[in-house]
């Protein structure tokens, strides 16, 4: 049996392959089996196991197989599992005519024995399969799977891809990336090198002083985005002429530009899962604009944001369950782009990009550069590499000082990566606290963001709708209506009519109703209780992700509001109903103003 090989990077030493060992093979009591196999030597497939009727080996190039049964008994099956070492069958398991001749190889038995190995290694899963990219292995380090080999953090060791390693992960070989675009895991970038591609990304122009930051930090984390727990998106946007693709083209240097990078300007959903292919890789998508393809690209990119996130599940045509797995970086370039939802807020950094007019110096300048970060790719790449524990380090500071600047915990994991990658990038010691947060006021990011919230989106939606109530040779909205009502019941002057008939009768028809905290006591309205079900409100909620009664999960969730379990009565019907504050619809200004 092959011993497993270890995958500490620095610690331990590889032990070479050892099949001296093997469990009894699969006897025949009238063959000497066993003293064949001796002879033989080791078997050049490695067995892995089996699932659900199909057995699965790694060949003697690295590649990944699957077999039924059936198909281990065929002559042409056993020799393209075999390759190049196919006579191995004939010296083990060697078959003879009547007068004792050799004949060539026994297929059935070898392909008993190949079923019996791979039985004993017990169930296979499919799903732990990994491709080209950086990993994560079991001891912190990681184990960069450039197509033929597997290269180890320390860039000290590398092995076959195919070997067996103790992580539970087969990384089956893939066409090889070029040596000389390989990790430069002995002459990784320095800092002044990273200082001229840092300088080299801010001559573009930015709208946002973050910009360039972020785009750095990007690059860092295309370079290890097979480890990272978490993988912020880029999104690039800007008129025609900014630059947007010459930018996503400089991104793509560490890992072999362009030629070695999953990209396309006309892309769906179904192809970057098939790209994939079990691979850890960055997928740039140019000219994402606003439409269906690009909305269904953002919500894949939600799958590749997290780890912890299984990726798409399907079903085969024989009712077998297949999962894509999602661990991409994923860039996006475009002039305009789709309006993000609220979770995908807290997942994409969209960077705007503005018209820089440069004079001949800065040209000059930018192609000098340009020239030299040519070549610097495979070095931008090791340093990355070769500091993930410093990445990690540093993930860990920003992390507390964002947390200590009032961001979220989501809206943290979106930006600590990419800071963490920057600093790693472009310093050899670990960022001070007290440094970091000098930085987040530089890049105007000490106060985070304000994104609306899924109950924000809900409560704006039924409070721009329109009414089928004419008032003043227009239909007024749901928000212009209760103004008015408010407005009215304070004896102030307004254009529609009594906001007593509004309250009691148009209002209610819509599954909505004023209240006071005792409806029985004078005083002003509390409450806008809307219901859980009802046909008009169901209206105005149709073709929405709340319709079907999904409001009221997400106006529950308003602070204040109150799920209530009493029924009240609207329009004449009657429903159980949610109670927001009013306060919440007073709080914003007149007519765009804060």
């Amino acid at each position: 049996m092959k011993k497993k090989l270890d995958a500490a990077n620095e610690n331990d030493a590889f032990d070479p392959i050892d099949d001296t060992d093997a469990d009894t093979p699969f006897i025949d009591p009238d063959t000497d089996n066993a003293s064949m196999l001796a002879d033989a030597g080791p078997c050049p497939v490695q067995c892995l196991g089996h699932n659900d009727g199909r057995f699965y080996f790694v060949t003697p190039s690295g590649q990944l197989r699957d077999l039924v049964a059936k198909s281990l008994g065929n002559r042409q099956e056993i020799t393209a599992l075999m390759e190049q070492k196919a006579k191995w069958a004939g010296r083990a398991f060697p078959k003879f005519n009547k007068d004792g001749d050799y004949v060539g190889p026994d297929y059935p038995r070898t392909g008993e024995w190949l079923i019996m190995e791979c039985a004993k290694k017990g169930i296979f899963s499919p799903d732990k399969v990994r491709g080209l990219g950086v990993w994560k292995d079991v001891r912190g380090g990681l184990i960069v799977h450039c197509g033929d080999k597997l290269m180890l953090s320390s860039g000290a060791k590398s092995i076959d891809a195919g070997a067996a390693l103790d992580d539970g992960w087969v990384y089956p070989a893939q066409p090889p990336l070029p040596a000389q675009l390989r990790p430069a895991m002995f002459e990784p970038a320095n800092t002044a090198q990273m200082k001229m591609v840092y300088d080299h990304i801010k001559s573009w122009n930015f709208l946002e002083p973050s910009g360039a930051q972020i785009c750095l930090g990007i690059m860092g984390l295309i370079c290890v985005c097979g480890a990272l727990d978490r993988r912020p998106t880029l999104w690039l946007t800007g008129d025609a002429g900014m630059g947007k693709t010459e930018l996503l083209k400089l991104l793509t240097q560490p890992i072999g530009g362009l030629d070695y990078t999953l990209r396309s300007s006309d892309a769906s959903a179904a192809w970057a899962r098939a790209a994939l292919k079990g691979a850890a890789r960055p997928i740039f998508l140019d000219e994402m604009e606003p439409g269906p393809r690009a909305a269904a690209a953002m919500e894949l990119a939600r799958l590749g944001f997290s780890s912890d996130q299984a990726g798409v599940g399907r079903a085969s045509a024989d009712q077998k369950a297949i999962l894509q797995r999602i661990t991409a970086q994923f860039v996006f370039g475009s002039i305009l782009h789709p309006e993000p939802k609220p979770q995908d807020q807290t997942r994409i950094h969209f960077v705007e990009m503005t018209r820089l007019t440069p004079n001949a110096q800065q040209i000059a300048e930018f192609e000098a550069r340009e020239a030299a970060i040519r070549d610097l790719g495979p070095r931008i790449w090791s340093r990355m590499i070769l500091g993930y524990s410093r990445f990690l380090s540093n993930m860990l500071v920003y992390r507390g000082v964002l947390g200590a600047s009032s961001y979220s915990r989501r809206m943290t994991d979106k930006f600590a990566p990419v800071l963490a990658a920057v600093e790693t990038l472009l310093h050899d010691e670990v960022i001070d606290p007290a440094v970091a947060a000098d930085q987040l006021s530089e890049w105007g990011l000490d106060t985070p963001e304000v994104n609306d919230s899924e109950s924000d989106e809900c409560l704006n939606h039924l409070m721009s709708c329109q009414v089928d109530t004419w008032r003043g040779g227009d239909r007024p909205t749901v928000g212009q209506m209760i103004e008015d009502i408010l407005a009215s019941m304070n004896g102030a002057v307004h254009e529609y009519d009594d906001g007593k008939r509004m309250a009691e009768r148009i209002l209610p028809a819509y599954g909505l109703r004023l209240a006071k905290d005792n409806d029985n006591a004078p005083g002003e309205f509390k409450w806008l209780l809307v219901a859980n079900k009802h046909t008009a409100l169901a209206k105005l909620f149709r073709d929405t992700r709340w319709q079907g009664g999904v409001h009221r999960q997400a106006l529950s969730r308003i602070p204040g509001a109150i799920n209530g379990d009493k029924s009240g009565r609207f329009g004449g019907g009657i429903s159980r109903f949610v109670k927001i504050p009013l306060d919440i619809l007073k709080g914003g200004g007149q007519d765009g103003d804060p």
